[in-house]
């Protein structure tokens, strides 16, 4: 008995580090690559790919990409790197670790799979949101830097009323760049610093800090969001307290009319109603 158990150790002591070895000799990722921008296709999305190579035993690594909606908005990423955990793998779970440098920044962490959703923790470094606005000119964005981190349980991934998670973040001094606001036109705002820390649970984003430190429109405040499917659609409500500087103010007289005595200020729209403006 002894013999065979040391006869079978040896086999799968050979047989695994062989397998991995071919797999990777003669993986092709060109299929890979024409799959990936066949299925961006199919949802709407315009995504190319420079060059698809192998990462390591396991993985493989894609440079210059770039994704495109429908309504033109271009997002460019210099790499990324993804790989399969094997270990993970061996005890029947599916995990995947990758690398990304984008804008100017990186973002790592890994993505575990489940039969419906998926587990995710993330770093972000340093990513310049200044080349990644997500909705048309003239709409709400920041132009800054971005570092932060987070961990998400998305299971089930078609009840977000089911997830959990929690998500920090801190701003670098920038802008936010002029902007559309109840018919007129927000100057451009300064940011010295900014963070946030949201905690997701059974559906619900309650933003537990929201602030902004600026020369010319400081706020804090908190808010929630009701997750709904698609994502864009999801509830907002914000609350928070403003002090626009009188020089701000110079520039827009409206808005000193409109701020209430309080100088406390309310949201109650959509995500994707305060990316566009509305």
């Amino acid at each position: 008995m002894k013999g065979k158990i040391l006869l079978i150790s040896g086999y799968t002591a050979f047989f695994i580090p062989a397998f991995l070895c071919s797999l990777y000799l003669t993986f092709n990722p060109v299929p890979i690559k024409a799959w990936l921008e066949n299925q961006a296709r199919q949802k709407g999305y315009n995504l190319t790919i420079s060059n698809l190579d192998k990462y390591r035993l396991s993985g493989i690594q894609a440079k210059e990409i770039t994704w495109q909606n429908a309504q033109g908005r271009t997002i460019k990423i210099d790499q990324i790197k993804a790989r399969l955990s094997l270990l993970p793998l061996l005890l029947g779970r599916k995990q995947i670790g990758f690398q990304m440098k984008i804008s100017g920044g990186k973002v790592s962490g890994k993505v575990e799979q489940a039969k419906r959703g998926f587990q995710t923790e993330f770093d972000l470094q340093e990513v310049n949101l200044a080349n990644m606005q997500a909705g048309p000119q003239g709409g709400f964005w920041v132009a800054a830097k971005l570092s932060g981190k987070g961990n998400l349980n998305l299971t089930p991934r078609e009840n977000p009323k089911a997830w959990t998670g929690k998500i920090e973040g801190q701003l670098s001094p920038g802008t936010i760049p002029s902007f559309a606001y109840q018919g007129f036109q927000v100057p451009e705002i300064k940011i010295e610093q900014g963070q946030f820390n949201l905690e997701l649970n059974n559906g619900s984003a309650q933003i537990k800090t929201f602030e902004l430190k600026s020369p010319d429109f400081p706020f804090s405040g908190t808010g929630q969001v009701e997750l709904r499917n698609p994502i864009a659609s999801s509830l907002l409500k914000l609350e928070a307290k403003i002090k626009p500087s009188q020089a701000f103010l110079e520039q827009i007289k409206m808005l000193e009319s409109i701020i209430p005595p309080n100088h406390t200020i309310t949201y109650n729209g959509t995500l994707g109603g305060i990316v566009s403006g509305h």
